[in-house]
């Protein structure tokens, strides 16, 4: 396995390094995309929870777990 890095000219891809390829040889190209100038979809996490009796009050959960964690 080799990585090599290049470019796209407009017509093809521009390896900074020569290779020698075989016909039929495998492949995997990996492309840079910038998000500058475009807004991230926001995710609602809160679609895949399910509230619970001890989320509503995981403070004090957490505090009675710890609390007791040595003797």
């Amino acid at each position: 396995m080799l990585a090599v890095n290049g470019y796209y000219n407009g017509n093809s891809i521009v390896l900074d390094k020569e290779i020698e390829m075989k016909k039929g040889q495998r492949l995997i190209v990996v492309l840079e995309t910038s998000t500058s100038g475009r807004e991230r979809r926001k995710i609602d996490l809160n679609q895949y929870v399910t509230p619970t009796e001890r989320g509503k009050n995981v403070e004090a959960y957490m505090e009675e777990m710890r609390g007791n964690d040595r003797i």
